[in-house]
C-alpha cells in the first residue's frame, strides 16, 4: 500500500482517490477508489506493472542431458521429455518382443513333441543320459537344444496331458503380440500414441482440478525482448511441414561425405526448402496459389535434426488446395532499407517488388503475383539493393545483369523476361550480388556435384539474354541450386531423404566457367539434392 500512495503522489499512477486497508483475521482486503470517468482495468493493469501486486515467478529448468548439465526452454525441456519415452518405450517394447519370441520358440518345441509324444518319450527312454537325450531329440525333431532342453525340463507326464488346441491358441496368441511389437518399433506415429494414451491414463488416474488460469492478455510489451536472436535453419517439406533448427545443431563435415539424417520425414514426402534465418526476422510463405503469408520467424516449431516439424497450415489461414511453395526471411535492418523481393518464374519471367508492399500481410495472407501472368513461381529471393543479379537455370546456364534492369513493380504487376530459355530449360535460382573478387556463386547440381565461379569472371549480359555457361553437367544431372558465397561461409546441402551436409564454402575451390566441378555430397541410392541453403556465420 505504501508503494501504491507513493506512486500516486509521483504521479506515475493516476485515477485513484483513496486507499484503504481493510484486511482483519479472515484475510487480506485492499480497496482502491478510482476517479469517475477513469477506466479501473488499465489502472489495475497499472498496479500490476509497477507495484508487487502481481510478481513475475522466473523458472530455471536446468537439468542434466547425457550427464551435461543444461538449462532448457520449457519447448525444449518437452521434447527431451518426449525423446525419453520413445527411448523407453522401444526398450519396453525390444524386450516384451525377445521374450514373446523366446515362448513362442519353446510352444514350437512342445506342438513338434505333442504331434510325436510315442517318439519322444520313446527317445528318452532308451537314452543313457539327458545330453544323449537332447542329442537324439534334435536330431529326429529338427529342432535345436534350446527346444530340445525345454522338453527334457517338462516331466513326461505333463507332457502327455499337454492340448495340441491349448498350444495352437497360445501360439497363435503370441504370433500376434510378436507382429504388434514389430509394428511399434517401425512405426514412429505408433509410438507418439502410446505416448498419448498413456499420458492420458495418468492425467485420468492422478490429476485434480486447475487452481490456477492461464490465459492470454493484451500487453505493450515488446515479445521480442524475451526472444534470444538465434541463427535458424528453416525447412520445409513437400507435404507442408515446417520447422526451424538452430545452427548450432549443425556441425562442419568433409565435403564429399554422406551426411547424416537432417529430418525424420513422412513416406514419400520430402524436403523443398531450406533457408537461413534469425529468430527475430520475418517469415514470408509463398503459395502455388500466388499469395504470401506472414509470420515472425519465431513462431515456426522448433525441432531438432529428427523433427518432423508441424503442418504449415496450422500456423497460417491458407484456404482450399493452395499450399506454401517457397519461404523466405526479412530482417528488420532490410525492410527499413527498402529492400526487394525478386521473384523468378520457371519459365524465365522476374519481376522486382519492395518489402514495404507486404507490410501490412497477415496470416489470412495476400495477393503476391497473379498466376495468369506469371507462370509457375520457382525461386524467391530477398534483395538489398545490390548492383548485380544473377539468374540460373536447370541445364547451368548463369546470367548476370544490374538491377538497374529490372525496375521495382506492384504487387499483382505481371513480371518481365529475366533470361531467354532454351528447349526444357527453366530458372532454378535468382540471386543478388556485388561484383567484385571477394563474392563467388556457388552452383550445385542434383547429384551432387558443386563448384564456385568468381561473380566478376562473369560476363555481363542484358536483361532478357540467354547468359553464359554456369557449369557443364553429364546425363541426366541438372542444377539446383546457387548462392552468392564469401570465403567464410558456411553451406548446408539437404538431400531429397532428409540427409543433410554442412561444409566450409573454402573446401570448394573457385574455377573457371565451363569445368565440370568437384564431388560435394555421396548420395545414397536414387538420392537427390533439393535444397542448398547458406549459414550465416
Amino acid at each position: 500500500m505504501a508503494d501504491i500512495a507513493r506512486l500516486v503522489r509521483e504521479k506515475r499512477i493516476g485515477g485513484i482517490t483513496d486507499i484503504k486497508d481493510e484486511s482483519d483475521r479472515r484475510g487480506i482486503r485492499v480497496v482502491i477508489s478510482v476517479r469517475k470517468g477513469d477506466y479501473p482495468e488499465v489502472i489495475l493493469n497499472q498496479l500490476y506493472r509497477y507495484t508487487a501486486l502481481e510478481v513475475t515467478i522466473s523458472m530455471i529448468f536446468l537439468a542434466t542431458d547425457h550427464l551435461q548439465p543444461k538449462i532448457f526452454t520449457l519447448h525444449k525441456f518437452l521434447d527431451r521429455f518426449i525423446d525419453e519415452r520413445i527411448v523407453v518405450i522401444k526398450r519396453r517394447t525390444m524386450f516384451l518382443l525377445n521374450k514373446a519370441e523366446q515362448e513362442a520358440h519353446i510352444l514350437r518345441a512342445l506342438k513338434v513333441a505333442i504331434d510325436n509324444i510315442d517318439q519322444v518319450i520313446a527317445i528318452i527312454k532308451k537314452s543313457k543320459s539327458s545330453k544323449e537325450a537332447k542329442i537324439e531329440l534334435c536330431n529326429e525333431l529338427k529342432i535345436d537344444m534350446i527346444q530340445s532342453q525345454a522338453i527334457l525340463d517338462m516331466k513326461l507326464a505333463k507332457l502327455a496331458k499337454l492340448e495340441r488346441d491349448n498350444i495352437a491358441e497360445a501360439l497363435d496368441k503370441l504370433t500376434g503380440q510378436i507382429t504388434d511389437y514389430r509394428d511399434i518399433l517401425e512405426d514412429p506415429e505408433r509410438i507418439y500414441r502410446i505416448i498419448i494414451e498413456e499420458s492420458e491414463r495418468i492425467i485420468a488416474k492422478y490429476s485434480d482440478k486447475r487452481k490456477t488460469e492461464i490465459k492470454e492478455e493484451e500487453s505493450d510489451f515488446d515479445i521480442t525482448k524475451l526472444i534470444k536472436p538465434e541463427d535458424m535453419a528453416i525447412i520445409l517439406s513437400n507435404d507442408g511441414y515446417i520447422r526451424r533448427t538452430s545452427h548450432e545443431d549443425y556441425h562442419d563435415q568433409y565435403r564429399g561425405g554422406k551426411g547424416k539424417k537432417a529430418a525424420s520425414l513422412k513416406e514419400n514426402d520430402y524436403i523443398v526448402k531450406v533457408i537461413s534465418a534469425n529468430n527475430l526476422d520475418k517469415l514470408y510463405l509463398f503459395s502455388f496459389g500466388g499469395k504470401v503469408f506472414s509470420i515472425p520467424v519465431y513462431q515456426v516449431p522448433e525441432g531438432g535434426l529428427s523433427a518432423r516439424g508441424k503442418p504449415v497450415n496450422t500456423l497460417i489461414r491458407i484456404t482450399g488446395n493452395d499450399s506454401i511453395k517457397t519461404v523466405a526471411a526479412v530482417s528488420k535492418k532490410l525492410e527499413e532499407a527498402k529492400g526487394s523481393f525478386v521473384f523468378a518464374s520457371k519459365k524465365g519471367k522476374i519481376k522486382r517488388t519492395l518489402i514495404e508492399k507486404y507490410k501490412s500481410v497477415r496470416l489470412n495472407g495476400v495477393t503476391a503475383f497473379k498466376m495468369n501472368s506469371f507462370d509457375s513461381l520457382n525461386d524467391i529471393i530477398v534483395s538489398d539493393q545490390e548492383d548485380k543479379l544473377i539468374i540460373a537455370t536447370k541445364r547451368g546456364q548463369v546470367s548476370k545483369f544490374s538491377v538497374d534492369q529490372l525496375r521495382a513493380m506492384g504487387r499483382v504487376t505481371a513480371g518481365v523476361t529475366g533470361i531467354r530459355l532454351r528447349e526444357n530449360d527453366e530458372i532454378i535460382s535468382a540471386l543478388a550480388a556485388g561484383d567484385n573478387d571477394n563474392t563467388s556463386i556457388l552452383l550445385v547440381t542434383k547429384k551432387g556435384i558443386g563448384k564456385r565461379v568468381a561473380i566478376s569472371k562473369l560476363r555481363e549480359t542484358n536483361r532478357g539474354g540467354m547468359g553464359v555457361i554456369g557449369i557443364k553437367m553429364t546425363g541426366k544431372d541438372s542444377l539446383v541450386g546457387a548462392l552468392a558465397v564469401k570465403e567464410s561461409d558456411h553451406i548446408l546441402i539437404v538431400t531429397q531423404e532428409g540427409y543433410s551436409l554442412q561444409f566450409d564454402v573454402s573446401n570448394v575451390r573457385v574455377m573457371g566457367r565451363t569445368a565440370k566441378g568437384v564431388k560435394i555430397i555421396t548420395l545414397r541410392d536414387e538420392d537427390n539434392i533439393v535444397s542448398v541453403a547458406k549459414l550465416e556465420t
